[in-house]
């Protein structure tokens, strides 16, 4: 909450960025190598990094640099970066899928998407922000909110992840409303 606002205005929220997305590339070429099979990494890009510089040069040179056969790179997209401009939002997000990466819209339900631009945004995944999760499942506004977005997600086709579960409660309620994706402590905390 501190470091990233603080890296955003001073510009180094751009370097940070790159060096991310590198070290999953590079990640995922050695996981290849170990034959460890088709893996998914997703790597969170600012608000400065998908607008200011050129985030599909950056994603194209380092996939050039540690090339992986069966590993997908996804992009984590907050829905207040995408509604900020949403025309060139969608433009970008056109061309990143193109290039054949995956498209994740973080933070879900936090922000002020419009519901009609779930039709027009080119996403493969809703995240369910770990603020409704906390929440589960004692409280039925944050169950209600879980519920509906697991059933919008079913219908429009998309992946749903759970961002946030640390509790086994809070884990078996998602696999209850068959959320098959989920990340947060009660599986493993960070690790470097």
């Amino acid at each position: 909450a501190r470091i990233i606002p603080l890296a955003e205005r001073s510009g180094l929220i751009t370097r940070i960025g790159r060096w991310g997305i590198e070290e999953a590339c590079r990640q995922m070429h050695e996981w290849d190598a170990q034959g460890l099979g088709s893996l998914l990494v997703s790597v969170n890009v600012s608000a400065r990094q998908f607008y200011d510089c050129d985030l599909r040069e950056v994603v194209d040179q380092a996939r050039r640099r540690w090339p992986s056969r069966h590993s997908v790179l996804e992009l984590e997209i907050t829905e207040s970066v995408l509604m900020d401009r949403p025309d060139a939002a969608i433009k970008q997000l056109c061309d990143l899928r193109r290039d054949g990466l995956r498209i994740s819209l973080d933070d879900f339900g936090t922000g002020y998407c419009s519901l009609a631009y779930l039709t027009r945004f080119p996403i493969d995944t809703l995240k369910i922000d770990a603020r409704f999760v906390a929440d589960l499942p004692d409280d039925h506004r944050a169950a209600a909110i879980a519920r509906s977005v697991l059933a919008l997600g079913e219908q429009l086709g998309l992946e749903i992840v759970a961002e946030g579960v640390e509790t086994e409660a809070q884990l078996e309620f998602l696999r209850q409303q068959r959320c098959a994706h989920m990340q947060g402590f009660v599986f493993s905390p960070a690790v470097p």
